[in-house]
């Protein structure tokens, strides 16, 4: 019996190292959880039986984040079904008015090339020109009168400017 007990005992430790009977490292019998397999490893129950593999490497930061790729894709961090997280592109700005994407704030969104300066026909003083609000690409001001060239100054106090 002693001498059983004493090959039993040789002939095992080098397998228990390796996983010796036991659902661990090596994925010929499976593993149970990641706990059953070795560093830099998890255990992918897709597989028939499940087996240890080599454990993924985020490829985002954190779960919801967004981000931009090639100036108009945005981009959220997403969980994948082996259980890291990876980009995936949610939508192309480049079809949208709004084709470019920012993600200054912290949150991808897309965004107008530029930004408008005031509200399309409202009409303001300045230097004794009327200006107007037109739509060019984004909304600016354009001069459309010089008041002086008729004697005349620039007036808003009717809360619409004008030559009087």
């Amino acid at each position: 019996m002693k001498s059983f007990l004493f090959w039993l005992l040789m002939a095992c430790t080098p397998a228990l190292l390796a996983g010796c009977g036991s659902s661990t490292g090596n994925g010929d019998e499976g593993c149970s959880s990641d706990a059953d397999c070795d560093d830099g490893q998890m255990c992918d129950q897709a597989q028939d039986p499940p087996a240890c593999v080599q454990a993924c490497q985020d490829g985002c930061p954190a779960e919801g984040d967004s981000g931009c790729h090639k100036e108009t894709v945005v981009r959220r961090c997403i969980r994948g079904a082996d259980g890291c997280l990876d980009w995936v592109e949610d939508h192309d700005c480049a079809a949208t008015a709004e084709p470019l994407c920012d993600d200054s704030s912290g949150q991808a969104v897309c965004v107008s090339p530029c930004t408008d300066e005031c509200e399309q026909g409202d009409t303001r003083c300045v230097d004794d020109a009327v200006q107007v609000c037109i739509l060019i690409d984004c909304r600016v001001w354009a001069d459309d009168e010089y008041c002086p060239d008729n004697g005349q100054v620039c007036d808003n106090a009717s809360g619409t400017a004008q030559c009087v």
